[in-house]
């Protein structure tokens, strides 16, 4: 299974005060930063890693990782023929897709909508690869429309992910750092260069 596409083309620098990474020795130049340690920075984070960025810093003003992510019951939504077929759903991205744009009255970005239909079930894919433990049963989760998700089976699978995903972006010697609060987005030319943040 190929890996999730991601493409680091900006350096980004984290402009800390010195008594904030100092005693760790940790530099202060990172090849990608990201603000946010729950399920969308972690596996930005992993991804990242496993196609070649290097030195990636995750922050968080939290002292815990997870964000909501860890409280959610942890429903991911993708059509997966294989699996839906065998308890007598039929499905299709395009269905799915219909779907969104409807329940949106038709204001939903179609482009961004087509991303998401046609890349969840690769997502759902990868997702096991790094461990998370997703089972067999296919379910309409909340408001979701039809029956479609995907979880670990349990109340709170959100922690499960987090869990395994701070383990993996860990293990790929991705730095996090926590209880560190993003003061500003520091600007040249229109692009972001850097962070400034205190912790």
């Amino acid at each position: 299974m190929r890996r999730r596409n991601f493409s680091a083309s900006l350096t980004l620098f984290a402009i800390l005060p010195s008594s904030v990474f100092a005693e760790t020795g940790d530099e202060t130049k990172f090849d990608l930063i990201i603000i946010g340690i729950g399920a969308a920075g972690l596996s930005t984070a992993v991804s990242a890693a496993q196609n070649g960025v290097k030195n990636i810093l995750l922050i968080d003003k939290a002292a815990f990782v997870g964000g909501h992510s860890a409280l959610s019951g942890g429903s991911v939504n993708a059509v997966v023929p294989e699996l839906q077929m065998k308890q007598g759903i039929k499905d299709s991205p395009e269905f799915w897709q219909r779907q969104i744009m409807e329940t949106g009255e038709f204001q939903s970005d179609p482009v961004l909508v087509n991303t998401l239909v046609n890349n969840a079930q690769s997502t759902l894919h990868w997702l096991r690869e790094i461990g998370i433990p997703f089972d067999d049963q296919v379910f309409e989760a909340w408001g979701g429309k039809f029956q479609r998700a995907h979880s670990a089976g349990q109340k709170r699978s959100g922690m499960t992910y987090v869990r395994i995903m701070n383990h993996k972006a860990r293990s790929l010697s991705v730095k996090v750092r926590l209880r560190t609060e993003e003061v500003n987005l520091l600007e040249k030319d229109g692009q972001v260069m850097g962070v400034r943040a205190n912790g």
